[in-house]
């Protein structure tokens, strides 16, 4: 497994806004299961397994873009912004993923 480094640089609100806005244009344009919208997320969802995994997994990566796109059709715009939405899918999936790699490891050690 790769190690990934991401720069530990806080966004400020007014780019962190400006990405939010720009992932919500892309999604609204192209829709969720486009190469566009996959471009535009695939560096935050490196992120996201860098910060909860500590390293970079290739498998736990594709299981969060599908359990993203599988997700989106429960999205209602109205009560969160795309990145929460995001985050809260892909932090939710990873710890599933977590759970089931040590659960596999714990069954094949007895």
């Amino acid at each position: 497994m790769e190690k990934v480094n991401i720069p530990k640089k806080q966004a400020s609100l007014r780019e962190q806004t400006e990405s939010r806005e720009s992932l919500q244009r892309i999604y609204d344009t192209y829709g969720a299961n486009s190469p566009e919208f996959y471009d535009a997320i695939k560096n935050l969802l490196v992120y996201l397994l860098n910060r909860y995994m500590n390293r970079y997994d290739e498998d736990c990566l594709g299981d969060c873009y599908v359990r993203l796109l599988d997700s989106f059709a429960y999205w209602d715009k109205s009560k969160s912004n795309i990145i929460s939405w995001i985050h809260l899918v892909v932090r939710n999936k990873i710890s599933a993923y977590c759970y089931n790699e040590t659960k596999k490891m714990r069954e094949g050690n007895e």
